[in-house]
């Protein structure tokens, strides 16, 4: 049985900075406090907003990648459906690529993505953790296809636990399906700490505090 979680750096989504003026007369301390604290306010929506962008443009990237989407059209529906089928091509993919390799699958073990080095990890306690990292390194198609799982899947969990029945049945253009996305998610939720565990009914966990 095969465990798979990732783990993503979200210091890109909170790059925010602050800039300090000069100095300021005794007189003008109450104004300057005062115009600092708009300036801060200001720069922290500016941030936010930008977060918020970003966020629904990875989302939308990625819900064009699903087949049914290229009338511009989805449902909530067609995004489980692609969760589904992404995580039984890698499962049957991999295991059978790793096996080729003399990798014993039998033996459960974690995958981890790093944002900051844009590679697959494997947890310390298998025997052939060096095999499984350096097959991801060979092929970086493995590499995109756990990221879109895991990306996948965070947005049918979302649209499950959050979507009422009408909406979840109904379609939507991918910009307005993005946005909706992006007001429902932060993030964390989606390049937070996710897992899939294989050979449990497909069970998706969010947030698992483990490491490798």
């Amino acid at each position: 049985m095969t465990y798979i979680n990732s783990y993503y750096s979200n210091s890109a989504y909170y790059n925010s900075s602050r800039t300090l003026g000069g100095d300021a007369s005794s007189s003008d301390t109450e104004k300057t406090d005062q115009t600092g604290s708009s300036d801060e306010s200001k720069e922290s929506s500016s941030s936010s907003s930008a977060s918020s962008t970003k966020l629904t443009s990875e989302i939308l990237k990625l819900l064009q990648t699903i087949p049914a989407a290229q009338n511009g059209y989805l449902s909530f529906s067609d995004i489980l459906e692609q969760a589904d089928k992404l995580e039984d091509e890698f499962d049957d993919q991999v295991l059978a690529d790793l096996k080729k390799l003399g990798v014993d699958t039998d033996t459960k073990f974690q995958l981890m993505y790093d944002s900051t080095s844009d590679s697959v990890v494997c947890s310390k306690d298998h025997p052939d953790k060096e095999k499984i990292e350096n097959y991801f390194k060979a092929n970086p198609e493995r590499t995109e296809q756990f990221k879109a799982l895991i990306g996948m899947r965070s947005l049918s969990a979302t649209a499950s636990t959050t979507a009422s029945p009408d909406l979840f049945k109904q379609q939507m253009t991918l910009q307005s399906m993005s946005v909706w996305f992006g007001d429902s998610m932060t993030s964390s939720d989606f390049m937070g700490a996710q897992g899939i565990v294989y050979g449990a009914q497909s069970a998706y966990y969010k947030a698992i505090n483990l490491t490798v």
